[in-house]
């Protein structure tokens, strides 16, 4: 080692100048060194995690979430389709899933089903349970633009809302399968090949029976005994094809508590044959001979033909009678012709004013009321021989209506007729807390207000019979009065004939709430 001395010093060569322990330095050194430490642990930590990102396995992109569309998202855009039913076209609406859904109140303007409902009694409409869903805003939208830009308001002047329902438009078509098969099995008494009908078994046994695509089912309700085979093998039965078979129980008048469920358990009668000895005669038929008045109304005239018409020789131009306004209380006067066409010089015997009290109430009877019984004191009063309905078959009418103008929120419909037949007379149509009202007749001659609605009418609208809405406006003490014969004549044209009495509709405003309550109940 070199030893080099300067100035008296003395310092190692290529050595350090030492120097004294400053405090303030070292703290300083210390505080660097941690620091520099977190840094180096920190991107030690970062290094691992993009070490372990390139080294794994690349993970699967998650999808991005599509919102699906709503259920009427066809109607939103304004799609809808046509279908036929009755040879009549509706539109329909389409929702998610292909499903086609028709609106209620146009099958009801178009009285699809009405013919049926004034045949068959509520036991035979009670057997089908449709489900139907209300309609969005998008559809009412979309009916409404059907209505009048496609339809020329065919469907009514009300326009569609919340309260309108949708029914599935594959149910109306089996509910007219359903009504035809009962107008040919119950009317005209067919005896074809159909869904259901009567198996009897060595010519003793009626045991009703449902055929279900290749297989017949029957109740299992009706074998006693050791039937745990039968049971085990048993299946649950619902929809139309339960449907049939009430119609067949109720026919054959079999207790409701047995068969009136939402599913019915049956089997099949190839299982129930082996238990009956070989030879045993299983033969299908129907029950005509039953009674079915607790099925069929006795009036079956609007399935029926259509009676011959009248032909007056030499007809004469029909001259108007005079008839003056009265109050609703009362019933205008009448004149009564030995010939209603014509009177040809022949005295005419007038009657007084009658009031409403010297009525008979309605009673519960097969026509659901009773003909109005006349004042003893009318004698030798010629009846008139011709049916309200024969003017019309004699006299040409045109297809088309002329629609009038708004008269007091009403819209008055009148028929192309002759104008001396409705003597002022018209049928209207209105609407109320949501409830469409069709084939309203105004109460005085010439007076769009008030109106009334007939008895057959109501039934329709609550869906149930006319004895019952009867029942219900008794109850209550709704009065009913029989139409006259201008308003007959009105109504008519539309192919209402022999109305069961009239109702004002601000006493069906009045007490809607309670009718319900009421028909809810029973």
């Amino acid at each position: 080692m070199v030893v080099v001395t300067l100035n008296n010093a003395m310092f190692p060569f290529g050595g350090a100048k030492p120097e004294k322990n400053d405090v303030e330095i070292t703290a300083m050194a210390e505080k660097i060194r941690e620091n520099n430490q977190k840094v180096m642990k920190v991107m030690k930590l970062n290094t691992q995690s993009t070490l372990q990102k390139l080294l794994s396995k690349p993970s699967e992109e998650v999808a991005p979430t599509v919102q699906e569309p709503s259920e009427d998202y066809a109607s939103t855009q304004g799609q809808f389709g046509w279908t036929t039913i009755a040879d009549k076209n509706f539109p329909y609406l389409i929702r998610s899933g292909d499903r086609r859904y028709v609106c209620k109140r146009m099958l009801m303007e178009q009285r699809i089903f009405d013919p049926y409902l004034q045949v068959f009694t509520e036991e035979v409409y009670n057997c089908y349970n449709i489900k139907t869903i209300k309609v969005t805003k998008a559809e009412a939208a979309l009916l409404n633009e059907i209505n009048i830009k496609h339809c020329d308001g065919c469907y009514g002047n009300v326009r569609f809302g919340d309260n309108d329902v949708l029914i599935l438009l594959d149910e109306v078509n089996e509910l007219k399968k359903f009504f035809e098969f009962c107008h040919s099995r119950l009317i005209k008494k067919e005896n074809d090949k159909q869904p259901c009908g009567f198996i009897q078994v060595s010519s003793q046994n009626n045991v009703p029976y449902v055929r279900s695509g290749d297989i017949t089912y029957v109740p299992l309700f009706y074998f006693e005994g050791d039937c745990m085979y039968l049971e085990e093998r048993a299946v649950e039965l619902g929809g139309w094809d339960l449907c049939y078979l009430k119609l067949a129980c109720k026919l054959q008048g079999i207790r409701k508590e047995l068969f009136d469920k939402p599913t019915l358990q049956v089997v099949d009668m190839e299982l129930v044959k082996q238990f009956f000895a070989p030879g045993t005669l299983f033969e299908e038929f129907w029950l005509f001979e039953n009674k079915t008045s607790h099925l069929v109304r006795t009036q079956t005239a609007v399935l029926s033909a259509k009676p011959t018409p009248t032909v007056v020789q030499n007809q004469q131009r029909i001259q108007p009678r005079q008839q003056s306004h009265v109050p609703v209380t009362s019933v205008p006067t009448y004149q009564y012709y030995a010939n209603p066409e014509y009177t040809r010089g022949q005295p005419t015997m007038v009657t007084s004013h009658m009031p409403v009290t010297t009525y008979v109430p309605y009673q519960n009877n097969q026509n659901g009321c009773a003909r109005p019984r006349a004042p003893a004191n009318r004698r030798n009063v010629h009846p008139n021989p011709y049916p309200v309905a024969t003017i019309y078959q004699t006299t040409t009418i045109a297809s088309s209506y002329t629609t009038t103008a708004n008269t007091n929120g009403y819209r008055s419909v009148t028929p192309n007729v002759i104008p001396s037949l409705n003597q002022g007379y018209n049928v209207y149509q209105t609407s109320f807390d949501g409830r469409y009202l069709r084939y309203c007749v105004n109460v005085q001659p010439s007076t769009p207000s008030p109106l009334a609605i007939t008895v057959d009418e109501l039934a329709v609208m609550f869906s149930v019979n006319i004895n019952t809405i009867l029942d219900v406006l008794r109850v209550m003490g709704i009065p009913v009065t029989p139409a006259n014969m201008y308003q007959q004549q009105a109504l008519s044209v539309y192919k209402i004939c022999n109305p069961q009495g009239l109702v004002l509709v601000d006493s069906i405003k009045e007490n809607i709430k309670r009718i319900e309550y009421i028909l809810n109940r029973k």
